[in-house]
């Protein structure tokens, strides 16, 4: 399982490499909104995991990892907010 924490608080939670990257870039794209320019690194550990994802799912890890973008925008907008999770 993988676990985003920012400020020593779970905020979102997977059992998805895939997904847990999705996760880091959305997030990095949020708290980069003031300017504030973050970078993240993907080990190996969770990218191969995520590319086999995407593998499974017939598509690019690129294309997959914005399937599950849109996937989270849905879900936010059915909930009425930006949310990560």
């Amino acid at each position: 399982e993988y676990a985003l924490v920012l400020g020593g608080r779970v905020i979102a939670s997977t059992d998805s490499a895939g997904m847990a990257i999705a996760m880091l870039r959305h997030a990095r794209a949020t708290l980069s909104a003031d300017n504030t320019r973050l970078a993240i690194r993907i080990p190996p550990a969770l990218e191969t995991p995520a590319t086999q994802e995407a593998d499974d799912a017939g598509m690019t890890l690129e294309a997959y990892l914005a399937a599950l973008e849109a996937e989270r925008v849905e879900r936010a907008d059915e909930r009425g907010g930006p949310g990560l999770q």
